[in-house]
Order: C-alpha cells, then structure tokens, then sequence
C-alpha cells in the first residue's frame, strides 16, 4: 500500500508539471475508468517493446516521464479500463481547453508478468501485411488487412498478449470505451463498448499450435486462425466499426483468450457486468447460422495392476491387457441421439500405460472425449455400465449441447463442435455464425476464402440490426 501511495504521489506531481489547469470531469483517475486518447497506429512497427518486470502498459512507443509511460497521440479519444486484483492501473492526461491532446498510461504489476520472447524471436515468427501484400496483386480490403495484421502474431494458448494489446490499441483508437479483464497474469480479455445494452459480437483470440504465418494465395488466406478465429475477429471488429461509423452504438464487442484450451477467458468474462440481450459467437460455421451444438464430456478410463519383471509376468498383472480388451466395445454401446444434432460420438485421443518394456504395466489410461447430443446423465450411466468395477472412470471437464437462435434469411445447419457460447449466458440469448470451415481448422494448411470473409462483415452487420430490431 505504501508503494501504491507513492506512485500516486508521484503521478500527481507529474501532472503538475505537465498542465497547469485541468477541467473536472478530467481529473486523473486511480484504478478507475479512464479517458485516454487513442495511439497512433504505424503500419511500420510491429514489435511492442517487452515490459519490464513491474510494468506491462499497452500503448504506443515514446516513453516519457519519471514513471515510465508510453505517450498516446491521436484525434479521437477512447477509454480503456485495466479489470485485475493483480493490477493496479494510473493514467495522466493532459488537456488544453477541454481537448485531449495527448495521454500517458502507466500499468504495475503486484505479480510479475508472463516471461517475453526475445524481440528478435518475435521479428523471426512476425509477417506483416504489407509483406504478405507484396506477393500478391490482390489489394487488401480493410477486413483482409486487419486479419493479416492479427494473423501475423503468434497467439496460439498461452501466448495472446500481443494479439490483445493489437486489438484494444485498434479500438481505443476509433473511440471505444475498452476494458481488459486479467484472467491470468499476462493474459486479458478485451471488452470494447459504447452505449450497451444491445449485441455483442464475440469470438477467441487464441489458436492451436504450432503457429503458421499469413499467405495470401489468390482469393485464399492462409495462416494459423485464418478461420478459426482471428478471420472471424477482424470480420467483428470492422462490422462493429461500420456500425458505430453509421450512429448504431448499441454493439459490444468480446474477445476472449484461451477458448482452445479450457476456455479460462469465457469463464472469466461472464462475470463481468454484461449488459447485451444478445450474443453473437463466432466459430467457422462455413457462414450458416448454427442451429445448434453438440456438448463436450472428457473422461479418463484408468485400469490398474501389479507391476514385475517382464520375464517372470506371472507374477505381475498388466493393467494394459484388459484395457485393450475393454475399448472395443465401446463400439456395441447404444448412446443417445437427437434429432437436430445426430448421434453421440466419442473418441479415444489418448493412451498411456506402462513405464518400460520389461516392466508388467501396473497402470494403464485412456481418454476420451464424449460429443453430447442432450443430458448428460443418461450417457455417464452407460458408460459406468461398460466400464464395470475393473476400471475407474474420471470425468472431467463438460460443456452442454445446446440449440441456438436463428433468423430469416440465412443458411441453417447444426454443427458438431462445442464453442464458448455455453459459458456466456450472462452476455444474452445466443447465435452462431461465421465465416470459414471447420474441416480446414487446426490443419497446417488453415485458410478462408477472402471473398468469404469481406462478405462476413455484412452478414454481421445484418445479424445485429435484426436482432436489434426485433
């Protein structure tokens, strides 16, 4: 606490020295909502410099001051809200009549922040848009660029930090009220508002490893989350845009982290105080309106045994046999089915027994992943039923199917995969929809067709004004 009053001391003084009057309603502001002018967008950076280990600020470039901040330039004036118990957030604005004409923003850390790659790591991994662009003839359209730009970061789980700090300096840039919500240290969530109350459009910013970089090959671009789904947020973000642009200030924006692994972001995000009556996922659905979701049940099967030497196996047992005996007949269970979204499914993804070849295996897993069609009770009693009292069953994670809005005009269909939708029902009555395939997802040849994603953004368009109007 003593540490915080010094900072805040210290930030007084330097507003002292930089302005001489401030207008009320722009007092600097501690921990708070905050107004900050937009940063400067340069097409020809692309390398945030690290933080160091008591300060992550995402802003621009000119560092300035005793404390270390970056300063921000701009015409237009968004907000951005820093929401951690980890973090506590500062902002030092300066004001000539009323006007922003330039700010500071300042954010320490209680906890040290996630390890940084090296920059020249980072430059090694980085393709820009306009490198991208210099192979082809085609030019970029604003959804195209943006999407390069995105699919230039590497954000596969874990690594997000870049992709979010491009996304809220974007934003603020353009005049949202932005708030980053800290899901764990290093790793936010991006919430861009104006008015509420409306829609939001939302998607994740991670992806599967291992990360490609962006190709533009005829009307195809290539790249880790082409389609799944950084594609799908810069279709969002330029829809939204649009519609801010036009006077429609009644669409949010939600970008998550981590929806490919565990779903921490959404998780997360619906706790915070959402105010839209709908919600608009994004999730390649080959640009049909979902009607609905298969669940996702994880179970891991465990059988044991006793170990002992392989030449005297007798004198062991091998939980490895009977498990080898037991998964094939997983293929005579009659598991449950619906009429929108087709059978339970299941697959064995992975296999572990055993500690070395000339060892009987005293422990031996498998586990699956369940496609839920319905309740999920009923299939958890088929499965204790296979599994019998040899084996243990573990279940783990689980999110429900689900049967979601849809409106005139679009192409219909149900998809198999499970997305963040379920974890956000405070965010409003759900829908799917976006550009791109989910056969191409999580394939080193990852692409969308780019006339498929400039059409998204007036699919977008036309989805929130419906709902809007309904």
């Amino acid at each position: 606490m003593r540490s915080l009053r010094r900072i805040r001391r210290l930030a007084q003084k330097e507003q002292t020295n930089r302005v001489s009057s401030i207008p009320p309603p722009h007092r600097f502001t501690f921990a708070e909502d905050f107004p900050t002018p937009p940063t400067r967008h340069d097409a020809n950076r692309h390398h945030p410099r690290p933080a160091s280990p008591r300060r992550n600020a995402s802003c621009d470039d000119a560092r300035v001051g005793r404390l270390g901040v970056r300063r921000l330039d701009g015409p237009k004036a968004g907000r951005l809200r820093i929401v951690s118990a980890a973090i506590v957030t500062l902002l030092v604005s300066s004001f000539t009549k009323g006007a922003p004409i330039a700010g500071s923003l300042c954010v320490f850390r209680d906890t040290f922040p996630a390890p940084q790659h090296p920059a020249s790591e980072r430059r090694s991994q980085r393709t820009r848009s306009s490198d991208v662009y210099q192979h082809n003839s085609r030019a970029m359209s604003d959804v195209v660029a943006l999407a390069t730009e995105l699919l230039s970061l590497d954000s596969t789980t874990g690594r997000e930090r870049e992709s979010v700090d491009l996304v809220a300096r974007w934003l603020i840039a353009r005049g949202w009220n932005v708030t980053l919500q800290e899901v764990e240290t290093g790793r936010s969530n991006v919430w861009a508002t104006r008015r509420g109350g409306g829609v939001t459009l939302s998607t994740h910013l991670d992806t599967v490893p291992p990360y490609v970089a962006p190709k533009l090959d005829g009307n195809r671009l290539y790249g880790r989350g082409s389609c799944d789904a950084k594609g799908i947020a810069a279709a969002m973000m330029i829809a939204a845009q649009r519609m801010a642009d036009a006077g429609e200030e009644r669409v949010d924006l939600l970008l998550v982290i981590g929806e490919e692994k565990g779903s921490p972001g959404a998780r997360a995000a619906n706790r915070l105080p959402a105010t839209s009556q709908w919600l608009v996922n994004g999730e390649p659905t080959e640009s049909k309106l979902a009607s609905g979701g298969k669940g996702a049940q994880r179970v891991i099967v465990r059988m044991r045994g006793r170990e002992a030497h392989s030449a005297y196996m007798h004198l062991g047992e091998s939980a490895l046999e009977p498990m080898l005996d037991l998964l094939p007949k997983l293929r005579t269970l009659k598991l449950p089915t619906d009429a929108l979204l087709g059978d339970t499914t299941y697959n064995i993804g992975l296999m572990r027994a055993g500690t070395e070849a000339n060892i009987v295996p005293g422990l031996a897993e498998a586990e699956l992943m369940i496609r839920l069609v319905g309740d999920v009770a009923p299939v958890k009693e088929i499965f204790t039923g296979w599994a019998g009292a040899r084996a243990e069953l573990i279940w783990g994670s689980y999110i429900p199917a689900q049967h979601f809005h849809t409106i005139d005009g679009f192409d219909v269909a149900p998809v198999a995969y499970t997305s963040d939708i379920p974890l956000l029902p405070n965010w409003g009555q759900p829908l799917l929809f976006g550009p791109g395939s989910i056969h191409v997802a999580h394939t080193p040849t990852e692409f969308i067709n780019v006339d498929e994603l400039e059409a998204a953004v007036g699919s977008y368009e036309r989805i929130v004004r419906t709902l809007l109007s309904t």
